[in-house]
């Protein structure tokens, strides 16, 4: 009959793709995720510490529409462990972003972690209709780590 089934939402069947399919614990965008800003940055976490001299070059993205927008800023964050990738130019509304993170992240103890990709889908709405003041920046403080507003 009718009900008496759990169903999952869409963040855990998402959480456990990502489990699934990459080395990493959380990621921003999740895979599959709809409506995202197109002045996201890209995060991934793996479960442990990470090499920090190990990170450049490794994420490439590539909107639908906008095509390749890998060049961009890359930062180990204060927590060794959150990878932050924020493109130089924005994502086009109502396009798919494919991200490729390329093999040869290094954690602390040297376990190279595996290739992994997934996509996600920006929202439709216009890009003016966004605020343009009170977006997140990473701090130029010098030490290429933290965040500042």
């Amino acid at each position: 009959g009718k009900g008496g089934r759990l169903r999952t939402n869409g963040t855990a069947t998402a959480l456990r793709e990502l489990w699934e399919t990459t080395p990493f614990r959380y990621a921003h965008p999740l895979p599959n995720a709809l409506l995202v800003s197109p002045y996201t940055s890209i995060a991934l976490r793996p479960a442990g510490w990470v090499a920090p001299w190990s990170v450049k070059g490794k994420i490439k993205v590539r909107g639908e529409q906008s095509g390749d927008r890998s060049q961009g800023q890359t930062r180990l964050l204060p927590d060794n462990r959150t990878i932050w990738f924020k493109p130089d130019r924005d994502f086009f509304p109502g396009e798919r972003v494919f991200v490729d993170v390329r093999s040869g992240i290094r954690t602390r103890v040297g376990k190279v972690l595996p290739a992994a990709q997934w996509s996600f889908s920006v929202s439709w709405r216009k890009i003016d209709t966004y605020r343009n003041k009170g977006f997140i920046k990473l701090s130029t403080d010098g030490n290429g780590a933290g965040f500042s507003s």
